[in-house]
């Protein structure tokens, strides 16, 4: 029997950027190891490492600014005004080419993630013959349409490992420099 006067209680701190993030470092690792249907495995992974970043984003803001005043002043800019935001405030210059790919890498990651929320149906025209085999009921639905720029970016894993691994290196530029003590502050490498 446990007495009350034992208990303990205190507060659970969740970062959900940390939780998103390993959401999409798993499903990369399952597209990767699973090659049939790895391109939705890669979709998710680049639409979680937006997500995750976003909440980071977010989160640092609040560090830096007060959840109250980074919220009112900057709560609905778009990923990359906010990151603006967050370097004008450290004092973070890019100089390096690294920098600056990863700055590239994030405005192509949220061109995709636009793209993808605000895509139309793609539309074909296609002969019909008798003598044709009717296609499966997965081909009619994304079989020979035409490619959409996303479609490209999925195809293989190549832009999901590239999105984790320069958002991290913003991440830890931006970590370091803003002293956050965030214990869950622990993104594995995006090569693992």
């Amino acid at each position: 029997m446990t007495n009350s006067k034992d208990s303990t209680q205190g507060v659970i701190h969740t970062n959900t950027y940390a939780h998103l993030w390993h959401a999409a470092k798993s499903v990369l690792a399952v597209g990767q190891a699973v090659p049939a249907g790895s391109t939705w495995q890669f979709l998710s992974s680049i639409l979680l490492t937006s997500f995750a970043f976003e909440a980071y984003l977010n989160h640092i803001g609040n560090v830096i600014y007060g959840k109250g005043e980074w919220g009112h002043l900057h709560g609905r800019k778009s990923p990359i005004e906010k990151l603006e935001v967050i370097y004008g405030k450290l004092d973070i210059q890019v100089h390096t080419k690294q920098g600056l790919e990863a700055f590239q890498t994030l405005i192509k990651l949220y061109n995709f993630r636009n793209n993808i929320a605000h895509v139309n149906t793609a539309y074909r025209k296609e002969e019909s013959s008798s003598n044709i085999d009717p296609p499966s009921f997965v081909q009619f639905l994304v079989g020979d349409v035409p490619e959409e720029q996303w479609e490209a970016l999925t195809s293989d894993d190549k832009f999901a490992k590239k999105v984790l691994r320069d958002m991290e290196s913003v991440v830890k530029l931006i970590h370091k420099t803003s002293g956050d003590s965030s214990p869950s502050m622990s993104m594995p490498s995006a090569n693992n």
